[in-house]
């Protein structure tokens, strides 16, 4: 799948990767070992916390759920020895775990809203990471244009029809509505593999929402890819609706 060719040249990218010097001459040293990634960092306190925070967030969030038919939550869990090593030099060691939890019944995620998840297989939900808040509960992920391309092999916004999307081979999200703060985005998998036509039907079902102007502002505003046909998001409601700055 191109999915996950994506995720391994991105592997391939950083695992091989020896030494690194931050803009603040924190120096970074990674190696793969025993199938564990570890990281040696030497600089300001600040830069190595932040550094922790990245690596916790990414072992979180870049795996599979281990259900593979059932969401899972994903936490990480740090812990710090401070132990000598009986050198001169004490070097705190962070080790970081990861556990995956299931959703309760109660927590399952709903039909509605959840048509992204035919993009990404069994999700895990990084959990205990600050996101930005949402001003009107909505359901869906919020996500950026580039990611949203990524995820249906889509190299630019295209406009068919006055409907604008990203389109790939077998896959595709459509732009389908628009609120105060967020664009609303709907996506569409081709299951069997076959190449998606730009007018199969449910491709064709999606509304002009903004116009072709406006695309360059895009990339501008919050994006929510799990539309859901019941909700009223109060389109034209707003003085600057249109407005994506």
């Amino acid at each position: 799948m191109r999915r996950r060719r994506r995720v391994c040249s991105f592997a391939n990218h950083v695992l091989p990767l020896k030494q690194e010097i931050l803009p603040d001459k924190t120096t970074l040293r990674i190696s793969c070992i025993g199938g564990a990634l570890q990281v040696e960092c030497f600089g300001l306190p600040y830069t190595i916390i932040e550094v922790a925070q990245c690596l916790a967030w990414i072992g979180a969030s870049m795996r599979a759920s281990l259900d593979p038919n059932s969401t899972q939550y994903c936490d990480s869990r740090p812990s710090l020895d401070c132990t000598s090593s009986g050198s001169s030099e004490q070097h705190p060691t962070l080790t970081i775990d990861f556990y995956q939890v299931p959703l309760n019944d109660s927590e399952m995620l709903p039909a509605h809203g959840s048509c992204w998840q035919a993009l990404v297989g069994n999700p895990v939900i990084a959990r205990g990471f600050p996101i930005p808040q949402r001003a009107t509960p909505t359901d869906g992920i919020e996500v950026s244009v580039d990611v949203m391309g990524a995820l249906v092999d889509a190299d630019y916004i295209s406009i068919f029809d006055g409907i604008v999307l990203l389109k790939g081979f077998n896959a595709a999200v459509t732009l389908v509505d628009q609120s105060e703060l967020f664009l609303i985005w709907h996506s569409i998998v081709n299951e069997s593999g076959d190449r998606l036509s730009y007018c199969d039907p449910e491709v064709l079902k999606s509304p002009a929402v903004i116009s072709p102007s406006e695309v360059s502002s895009i990339k501008k505003c919050r994006h929510i890819l799990g539309w859901i046909p019941k909700v009223s998001y109060n389109v034209g409601k707003f003085p600057n609706q249109s407005s994506c700055s």
